[in-house]
């Protein structure tokens, strides 16, 4: 299908070097994924997909990886400061609306 009867130095179809390169790139965002790539290697349809559909099924079978819980717990002080200065922000705000043209 890719082949096109030109071979490289190393022996190998242009077409076909030309193909897997285009999918390398294609693919290059999961990389780092492999279990992503494993998912929809094991689901694949009766038909080969193209590059554009294979992709598709990557982006729908990813499941990105939870990020750390945040643990951090502001003081009653810290909140009691930061409302103090939400207060005065929307003051300032409502005197300069209020002022004429």
């Amino acid at each position: 299908m890719w082949k096109l009867g030109q071979l490289t130095a190393d022996g190998m179809d242009t077409g076909v070097v030309n193909a897997m390169n285009t999918w390398a790139e294609g693919l290059g965002g999961y990389k780092d994924h492999p279990e992503t790539i494993r998912t929809v290697l094991s689901n694949l349809p009766d038909e080969p997909p193209t590059l554009p559909k294979f992709k598709d099924m990557l982006r729908q079978a990813h499941v990105p990886a939870a990020g750390p819980a945040l643990s951090y717990q502001p003081s009653k002080e810290e909140i009691e400061r930061n409302k103090q200065k939400v207060a005065k922000i929307l003051a300032e705000l409502r005197q300069k609306m209020e002022m004429p043209k």
